[in-house]
């Protein structure tokens, strides 16, 4: 009796794996019926995923996550698993049509279906996914699109000297400048693309900062770059986030682009010198004064092109070959794009495929400084170097800028030219003596030409403009705020109308022989008439209405003798009358009683008339190489001592 319970329990215990086992056989095709149907709910699982796979994809660029990626190639499999487990159904519906039922068949698809079963059910509870893609990863800077870069004498030279420094890496930031339009952003993704394919360095990423200096913007786009999302708002925080994965990298090259100013460099996060020698930076910039503000080791100029260089570049763009009708023309137009690259790029591609009508305009309108009708230029290459003068921070170096287009093309401009105009002009108002006015002067083109806005001359004492920033320069003074109208050996042989808003007027080098009795120029301050030789006289009222007159120019045009209504411009400061060799009698000039600036230069003047003595504003007199000149009355010497500036070289000795 003691072995009953235990008799009981055995049996019970071997009854339910054998229901189990007869289940099995008896229920084959209702579990596999069962398994069909989870797995078509997997299949709707599936596609959802997939879906949201694929706009992740579309919408954000994102890539499948690699847990993804491994459910859905599960779910292939034991869908592919369940239509082998349909097929052995199948055939055992046809063997039992026939008589000939296969029990041990029956038996394992029901086993079988009812395991799979279990395992359909664990997939499709890891589906549940809270995401299903990644950020892709940042492409390789050499994959990413760029500007074309033109090989050429200049630009190789500069491209050779940064990629030394990068190579060698001594120095940690190296400062690559130049004039807008020159190419200096291709040269510098050039060098960062053979950097990442030549591994001279681990990674290159490439941030452009602009002249307005966005701290937030910039860690971005680093960030992005590295493959980080940086959701914090203290700058500080970013900072110190960018600066621990950036010492990751072993060693990293940053290339800043168009910079304007200093840029805090610990305060965008980005470590350089002792603090990680293996982060070296590129930097871009218009003014080589931003290299010197960011202690740059190395400072390279990219030139314009040369003229060989810039044909070549020209008739790439251009289409243009050697046995076209506008071949001339094209040489030409290349000319005077004076080889910034900018300007040839997108005058060429304007041109392209048009007539010899359509390429004699646009010479005419090059040489005019009025390009309208080339399309482009004026949206992408005068915008471009226009930037450059509104970042100018100094109202008085603004207008220097704007007086250097008032003399020819290519003309070498001499400063002391500028010197006497922006004086006359009272530009300098906080000055106590010329002396300090000289320094100003020096120190504002000085400015333009670390802003590559002016151009060294060969010239002692003299600076250049480039033709397409004189353009550019031309454009802006036309606009009624500066009131320039410069007309400069356009061949001008009349008067031009329309004057009554005209502040600064420049006709330099035409063939102007008859000077209107009495224009009317109500606002005129500056008026520049000289080299026109033809010019025989100056009409007694001309000077009429001329009351704001505080700049004049006569030099080099046989005009004598002075018009009784020049005294009308009693705010004159600065009158030049040099190589006027037809000039005797000047006594008028003593009612010019705000006259400080008097240029006498290689005149024709015999004497100086005893009325030189009466102008108590005269602070600076040029009497060089006036050799006709025999006497200075005795008063007039006593005068001539007190004078802040005298200039008598090659004439009269007191």
């Amino acid at each position: 009796m003691n072995f009953l319970p235990t008799l009981i329990d055995l049996g019970k215990s071997a009854f339910i794996p054998i229901k189990r086992q007869v289940g099995y056989l008896v229920h084959y095709k209702m579990n596999v019926e069962n398994l069909k149907r989870e797995v078509e709910k997997l299949g709707v699982k599936r596609d959802d995923v997939q879906k949201s796979v694929d706009d992740a994809a579309r919408r954000r660029g994102e890539e499948m996550s690699g847990e993804v990626k491994d459910w859905l190639k599960e779910v292939v499999s034991t869908e592919e698993e369940v239509t082998g487990l349909d097929d052995g159904v199948k055939e055992n519906r046809r063997c039992f049509k026939g008589w000939c039922p296969d029990l041990a068949s029956r038996y394992s698809l029901g086993k079988q279906a009812k395991k799979k079963m279990a395992d359909v059910e664990a997939v499709l509870a890891r589906g549940n996914f809270n995401h299903v893609s990644n950020p892709r990863p940042s492409p390789s800077f050499s994959s990413l699109p760029g500007g074309e870069f033109e090989a050429s004498e200049s630009t190789e030279s500069a491209m050779e000297q940064v990629i030394k420094a990068v190579k060698e890496g001594i120095s940690s930031i190296i400062g690559v400048y130049g004039m807008g339009g020159v190419g200096k952003t291709t040269l510098v993704e050039q060098v960062g693309k053979k950097a990442e394919i030549e591994k001279w360095c681990d990674q290159v990423v490439k941030v452009t900062v602009s002249h307005n200096q966005d701290l937030k913007k910039i860690q971005s786009e680093l960030g992005e770059k590295l493959g980080m999302s940086l959701t914090e708002e203290s700058l500080d925080v970013r900072a110190g986030r960018l600066l621990d994965r950036l010492k990751q990298e072993k060693k990293i090259l940053i290339i800043l682009d168009d910079l304007w100013d200093r840029l805090d460099l610990a305060h965008v996060g980005i470590p350089c010198g002792d603090s990680h020698k293996g982060c070296q930076i590129i930097m871009t910039t218009r003014n080589k004064d931003t290299c010197f503000a960011m202690d740059c080791q190395e400072m390279i100029e990219v030139r314009v092109l040369s003229s060989h260089d810039s044909w070549n570049l020209f008739k790439k763009k251009s289409g243009v070959a050697e046995t076209d009708e506008v071949q001339s023309l094209a040489k030409d137009v290349a000319e005077e794009c004076k080889g910034l690259p900018l300007a040839i790029v997108t005058v060429a591609s304007a041109l392209k495929g048009k007539g010899s009508s359509v390429w004699s305009n646009a010479l005419q309108e090059l040489r005019r400084s009025s390009p309208q009708n080339i399309k482009d230029v004026d949206k992408k290459v005068y915008s471009s170097l226009e930037l450059s003068y509104n970042y100018i921070e100094s109202e008085e170096a603004k207008l220097c800028f704007l007086f250097c287009c008032v003399f020819p093309e290519d003309d070498n401009i001499h400063v002391d030219k500028l010197f006497l105009y922006m004086t006359g002009e009272r530009v300098f108002k906080d000055v106590d003596n010329f002396k300090e006015a000289r320094d100003r002067m020096n120190t504002l083109v000085d400015k333009l030409k670390d802003s590559c806005l002016l151009l060294n001359s060969d010239k002692r004492g003299c600076v250049k403009m480039h033709d397409v920033v004189r353009d550019v320069a031309i454009s802006i003074a036309s606009r009624r705020e500066h009131g320039f109208v410069v007309k400069v050996g356009v061949q001008l042989e009349e008067w031009p109308e329309k004057l009554e808003q005209c502040k600064r007027l420049s006709l330099l080098k035409n063939y102007i022989c008859v000077l209107p009795e009495q224009p009317i120029c109500p606002n005129l301050q500056t008026l520049l008439l000289q080299e026109n030789f033809s010019v025989i006289k100056v009409p007694n009222n001309f000077f009429q209405q001329m009351t704001e007159l505080l700049v004049l120019d006569l030099s080099s045009t046989a005009t004598s003798p002075l018009p009784p209504s020049l005294p009308r411009s009693a705010n004159l400061r600065t009158l030049c009358l040099d190589g006027c060799w037809g000039l005797n009698n000047i006594s008028l000039l003593k009612e010019l009683v705000n006259l400080e600036i008097l240029s006498l230069k290689e005149s024709g003047i015999e004497e100086l008339p005893i009325e030189i003595g009466d102008l108590a504003n005269l602070k600076l007199l040029d009497l060089t190489g006036t050799s006709g000149l025999k006497r200075v009355p005795p008063n007039v010497i006593s005068k001539l001592r007190k004078l802040e500036e005298l200039y008598m070289r090659n004439s009269f000795k007191m």
